[in-house]
């Protein structure tokens, strides 16, 4: 069965003069095409992590998407910390690729993704960074 993949459309079909376009067009030019927009909600030693594929407007994206995640301690630091990522709710692990820092994941058909991440001891700040990889591209079945 084929996944659907829905992208919203950032620039419409039918522009009614060229200088429209160029101003649509310009609007997105530095945005990358799939974004991720990631929220984090919870208290205590737990974090429940939402990530959400979007396009340029941030319109949310549908289709089964490729998500690459990172874990830091600093805003501009690299992969660092020793949180746990737990297994997604929402979503699927394809490969642990760095523990605890670094993991390949599939999001749901929603384009939505949903981990936990835990620490022990207190608290402290982390800084989840995402890269949508892209859409995967759905088949038929293989008998």
């Amino acid at each position: 069965m084929a996944i659907e993949t829905i992208i919203p459309k950032v620039v419409p079909d039918r522009i009614s003069d060229d200088r429209a376009a160029l101003r649509a067009a310009s609007t997105f030019s530095g945005a990358p095409l799939l974004q991720a927009i990631v929220t984090a909600a919870g208290t205590g030693l737990s974090r429940t992590l939402t990530v959400q594929v979007a396009n340029q407007k941030l319109q949310p994206c549908r289709g089964l998407f490729a998500v690459l995640l990172v874990i830091g301690n600093a805003a501009d630091g690299p992969p660092a910390g020793t949180t746990t990522i737990g297994a997604p709710t929402e979503g699927e692990l394809i490969a642990t690729i760095t523990a605890d820092k670094v993991a390949m994941f599939f999001t749901e058909t929603s384009g939505r993704l949903v981990v936990e991440l835990t620490q022990t001891g207190s608290w402290t700040p982390r800084y989840p960074r995402c890269i949508v990889l892209g859409p995967a591209q759905g088949t038929t079945e293989v008998p």
